[in-house]
């Protein structure tokens, strides 16, 4: 009987490593976290209500509101709650070439 791992996964069955092959990825997987990531500045960006950006791009909140309902723009959405990346909007708003129209 050889030595194997067995892995359940959900709704989908179980996976069975030989133990070898079970190392090797745990090695492999423990590199990929420890690989430090690239970090840009729309990570460590805070997100914003529509109150903040419409100030900080001088639009009007409603049209914002309006724009994340619409698609137009992109956000966060928790809950009720909807946030927005500055340099994502701005990115958007860029590409689409017209600006923010009220």
């Amino acid at each position: 009987m050889t030595d194997r791992v067995l892995i359940p996964l959900a709704s989908i069955g179980t996976l069975a490593l030989s133990r070898e092959a079970f190392e090797a990825a745990l090695a492999e997987g423990s590199k990929a976290i420890a690989a430090p990531a690239t970090s840009t500045a729309s990570d460590t960006e805070p997100l914003l209500d529509a109150e903040q950006l419409s100030a900080k791009l001088s639009i009007p909140t409603t049209w914002l509101e309006q724009a994340a309902r619409d698609g137009r723009v992109p956000c966060v959405r928790a809950g009720r709650w909807v946030r927005f990346s500055r340099a994502a909007v701005e990115a958007a708003l860029a590409a689409n070439g017209k600006g923010a129209r009220a």
